[in-house]
Order: structure tokens, then C-alpha cells, then sequence
């Protein structure tokens, strides 16, 4: 058995045990897929019940080899989310017996963090879920059922903090909430932001208002990045985190028509405001005409979160009223404006040309932390010299300015 084997046959080992299987045979699948987010590797496996005939279909994510980053903090806050916080969430909704209950996510099997990370969740495509077109933008319906998907899981983090106060802090105080400056102050993060931002910036008409007064924006951008992630309002709850579309499965009819969508991936999961979840999926989502429908959004995302807050016995106008959220949008979408102009020239590159450039043939020399991202900058900094991307990222500047959530004074740093 090779290393990466006898690991994946432990791991669903544990879980076999765990669900007390007692006559089993467990399959691990050692080629691994690498996600298009650059921070893991995935493989798959199989727990056949020798008794009942049943398969758990499991895939296992596993941090890759030796990269320069330190995985353990991403890891275990993707173990605070499953193991503390879904639960108590669940537990919440279940007393209320919720009507269409917030149900997005995969089940989860096992995790360890620390010598070893990874986690391991129930393979959903096995069960027809696939991913959106990463390249391709949300359709309104599909923008409509993710902003109602999110309005349930905030609601019900808002009553879990108002009703248990004490384990919302605990669950707080494990979640590493500081990930987002962490990564973007290391010199690679931080210079492939300022790359997008300044060829969003360059794309703008050289000529118009937004130029003139956004001249400060890519230079200040990192630390306007770290402002805008420090949340200092009121409106607290615990937020997905990495929620752009490789981290959403979908499941579609025959029709073509969204079903279903499961929500993976909460490396990135800590406390802040709920604009940061929707802020995030919608500037790196949303089509030019979408972008100024965001009101209509807003409403579609209180609706649900309302209806939530009611089911649950609470007054959405005291935890937060439709008013409010408009002003946190315009406070607090800044973030989700950088990440979705940072995501595009992620999601602009083709994830074959990533793979390929990193494959490793046996005659050739394993590349070093410093050379991976080397070739990464190469290959992201081709996006940002494309058509797509200009358009998408000078359309994101532009209605973030005439909505307010850019101005000339808001990027200054003094």
C-alpha cells in the first residue's frame, strides 16, 4: 500500500467505526482532484456494508503537500462549523419545527486537525450534485434561492447568539476569525490583489468621475481589504466565509431548473456581518444587470430571514430590521467587492491549465513553495490582461461607486 492509502483506508476506517458497521469493507480511491481554490487536495472512498449491502460514499479533503501555508487554523475552523455550530443550529430549528428548513449542507463523517488535516462529509455527486460553470454567471433564479438559502442560516445564527449567548462565544472564540488579513498580508496574497484591483481600475474609462476619484484604490487596497474585514457593527452572526460557487453544489432537474444547493467548504467559516456571505457570492456571481438588482435581492434574502425569525418566535424588526441591512450593505460590501474582483481571475482560469502546469512527472523536479507561486502569478496574471475579466471587474468598480460602497473618501487611509 502506498502512504496516501494506508491514510484514506484509516481514515474510513474511524468512520466505520464510528457508525458502529461492524462487518465492512472500506475502498479508498488514492487519485486525488485538486480544487480550483488552490488550498487542497480531494480523494474519494467507499464504506460497503457487507450486512445491508449499503455504500457510504464518502470524499476526503486533505491539505496538500508542503505549500508555505500553515492549513491548521482553515482546517479547524471547518471543524468548529460541524462539529459546534451546525448542530446547535440544527437543534434550534428542529424544536421549531421549521417549515423548508435550512438543510444545505453535506453530512459530516470525520475530521483531525493538527499533526494531520482533513475532513471528511458525505460525496454528494453521488447524489447528482454537480458544480455551476465557474466561469459562467448565476442566472436570477439561481442568485434568488442562494440569497434565500443564506437569509435561513443567518436567522438562525442571530437566535442561537441572542438565545445562547454563551455557547455562541465559545463557538466564537474557537473559529480563527483573523484568516482573511492573515492571508492577504503574506507578500504573494497581497500582490495578487493589488494586481486585480489595479487591472480592474485600469479597465474603468479613463475619462470618468469613478477613475478620478478611485485614483487611491489600488494602492490602498490591502489595507483597505483588512478595514473592511474587521467588522465593528452590531449585527453579528457566524457566516459561511468562502462562499463563492466551486464551494456551492448544485443539484438541477431534468428541466435545467436549481433543486437544490449544498453549501461545502467552511474553511473560511467565523463570526462577522451577514453582508460579508452575501457580498462575497454576489460580486463574484452576479451578471452587470444583476448587480444593480441588489435591492430586489435584499428584499427576496429579509423575506426568508424573516419568515426564519418568526418560525422561531423572534421579531426580525428587533435582530434586524430591512433598513438596517441596507445600511450594512453600504458599510460592509466593500469586502465581497475586492473578493469577487480577487475571484474572477480565479475563476477565469481554466482549471486544466493549473493542473497542467502543475503536474509532476517522475522525471521532472518536485517545485518548491516559492516556485508554485511564481506560476501561479503567471497564470493568473493572464486573466487579468482578458477581455472577460476586465469587463466583469470594471462592472463590479462601477456599481459599487454609484451604490456607495466606493468613494474617494471612503478609500483614503487617513
Amino acid at each position: 500500500m502506498s502512504k496516501i492509502e494506508v491514510e484514506l483506508t484509516r481514515i474510513l476506517t474511524k468512520i466505520a467505526e464510528a457508525k458502529c458497521i461492524k462487518n465492512y469493507k472500506v475502498v479508498p480511491d488514492i487519485i486525488a482532484d485538486v480544487g480550483d481554490g488552490f488550498r487542497s487536495s480531494f480523494y474519494k472512498g467507499k464504506i460497503e456494508n457487507n450486512d445491508t449491502g449499503e455504500i457510504i460514499s464518502i470524499v476526503i479533503k486533505m491539505e496538500p503537500q508542503s505549500t508555505g501555508f500553515n492549513f491548521f487554523k482553515i482546517y479547524k475552523n471547518e471543524e468548529v462549523f460541524y462539529k459546534d455550530l451546525l448542530p446547535a443550529i440544527l437543534a434550534l430549528q428542529a424544536e421549531a419545527n421549521i417549515e423548508d428548513p435550512f438543510d444545505n449542507t453535506a453530512t459530516y463523517y470525520y475530521s483531525e486537525t493538527g499533526n494531520i488535516n482533513v475532513i471528511a462529509l458525505e460525496n454528494l455527486s453521488d447524489k447528482g450534485y454537480k458544480l455551476h460553470d465557474k466561469m459562467a454567471y448565476f442566472n436570477k433564479e439561481c442568485l434568488e434561492k442562494i440569497f434565500k438559502m443564506y437569509g435561513k442560516f443567518h436567522a438562525l445564527s442571530f437566535v442561537l447568539r441572542k438565545r445562547n449567548c454563551e455557547l455562541s462565544e465559545q463557538i466564537h472564540n474557537q473559529y480563527y476569525n483573523d484568516i482573511f488579513q492573515y492571508m492577504v498580508k503574506s507578500g504573494k496574497n497581497s500582490s495578487i490583489l493589488k494586481k486585480a484591483i489595479a487591472a480592474a481600475y485600469d479597465a474603468l474609462d479613463h475619462d470618468s468621475n469613478v477613475y478620478k476619484d478611485l485614483e487611491a484604490l489600488s494602492e490602498n487596497c490591502v489595507n483597505l481589504f483588512i478595514k473592511a474585514s474587521e467588522y465593528k457593527g452590531k449585527y453579528w452572526c457566524s457566516t459561511h466565509g468562502d462562499c463563492w460557487s466551486n464551494n456551492m453544489l448544485f443539484k438541477y432537474s431534468d428541466n435545467g431548473q436549481v433543486e437544490d444547493i449544498k453549501l461545502i467548504d467552511f474553511q473560511l467559516a467565523r463570526d462577522g456581518s451577514p453582508i460579508y456571505d452575501l457580498a462575497y457570492f454576489f460580486y463574484s456571481g452576479a451578471a452587470k444587470e444583476d448587480l444593480y438588482r441588489i435591492d430586489e435581492y435584499l428584499e427576496v434574502y429579509h423575506e426568508t430571514f424573516s419568515r426564519v425569525i418568526k418560525a422561531l418566535g423572534e421579531d426580525p424588526g428587533e435582530l434586524f430590521p430591512f433598513e438596517a441591512l441596507l445600511n450594512e450593505w453600504k458599510e460592509n460590501a466593500l469586502l465581497g467587492v475586492f473578493l469577487g474582483i480577487y475571484l474572477w481571475q480565479v475563476k477565469l482560469l481554466p482549471k486544466e491549465e493549473y493542473q497542467n502546469a502543475f503536474s509532476n512527472p517522475a522525471d521532472k523536479k518536485k517545485p518548491t513553495a516559492e516556485e508554485r507561486n511564481e506560476i501561479l502569478a503567471n497564470l493568473l496574471q493572464k486573466t487579468l490582461e482578458g477581455d472577460k475579466f476586465r469587463e466583469r471587474a470594471k462592472n463590479i468598480l462601477i456599481q459599487a461607486f454609484e451604490y456607495g460602497i466606493i468613494s474617494k473618501e471612503k478609500i483614503r487611509l487617513d
